[in-house]
């Protein structure tokens, strides 16, 4: 999370691990693990052969900040890099 910031509260990570898995799949990767804690998540994925680790990154960071911010979660956002 940007800043180190625990804002990833247990009752969030269960749907957002599982809404990231969905991004994974509509971008063509394959979901193997996903999980975290409150301050960060690990994604663990078969990259598929059409896409790069900084585009898939790039867009799960994105929608996964939309998706919690739509859960009001107006704190939402990752580091860079």
């Amino acid at each position: 999370t940007k800043g180190r910031q625990p804002f990833l509260k247990p009752e969030i990570c269960e749907p957002l691990h599982e809404y990231m898995g969905g991004v994974l799949l509509q971008l063509g990767n394959k979901p193997i693990q996903i999980g975290g804690h409150r301050d960060h998540v690990h994604a663990l994925f078969d990259l598929g052969r059409e896409n790069s680790v900084a585009k898939t990154v790039s867009e799960l960071k994105t929608s996964s900040t939309k998706y919690l911010k739509k859960q009001g979660i107006d704190e939402a956002g990752w580091q860079l890099g």
